[in-house]
């Protein structure tokens, strides 16, 4: 008798029968993985139900694709690529959910107590940042509203101090190397 030698699909696992015997074979379908696990199956094939099964309890995850074990215990990212970001969802009339209108709410409250309508920004140690971390909201969130409904942030009066002040120490120092190179001219030294 001739050693002949076949394949069959019982996706997603494969038997494999040659002279030495049969071996229902599954390989992890997660990206990046190779692991693979295979049945010596001694006698008669068994129908595609058993071959599922044998894998299964070996923990596998059998659907159309075969999932490794070590693949099911890691975190599954998200597939975020087609989803529109949470601004949209949350400004647009047709979408507004009880929770969106929540945290818009939530979000005015803590701008009226936190920002300075007069001056135009924030009181002391608050930002949008801030204020996105306490209303449990997305950073872009808050600055779109406060944009749209308080007004861009103005400079603070200490950060504009700070840069008259370095405005006037650099205006300074340009003064004091042209006194050198005049000096050094002058008298024929290196500037």
């Amino acid at each position: 008798m001739a050693n002949r030698s076949y394949q069959r699909n019982l996706s997603p696992a494969l038997l494999v029968t040659n002279g030495d015997g049969t071996v229902a074979r599954v390989e992890c379908a997660a990206p990046g993985c190779s692991t693979a696990d295979q049945w010596r199956i001694n006698g008669r094939l068994p129908p595609a139900g058993i071959v599922k099964t044998h894998f299964t309890r070996r923990g596998w995850e059998i659907s159309r694709k075969a999932t490794c074990p070590a693949c099911q215990r890691k975190p599954k990212m998200a597939d975020i690529s087609h989803a529109k970001p949470i601004l949209h969802i949350a400004t647009t009339d047709a979408a507004k959910s009880e929770a969106a209108r929540k945290a818009r709410r939530l979000v005015y409250q803590a701008l009226e107590d936190r920002y300075d309508d007069v001056k135009k920004r924030y009181r002391p140690t608050y930002s949008d940042k801030t204020v996105a971390k306490e209303c449990d909201v997305a950073e872009a969130f808050v600055k779109q509203i406060r944009e749209e409904d308080f007004g861009p942030l103005s400079v603070p009066d200490e950060v504009q101090a700070l840069r008259d002040e370095a405005a006037l120490a650099m205006k300074a120092a340009a003064d004091l190397t042209k006194r050198l190179d005049a000096l050094c001219l002058r008298n024929g030294w290196v500037a």
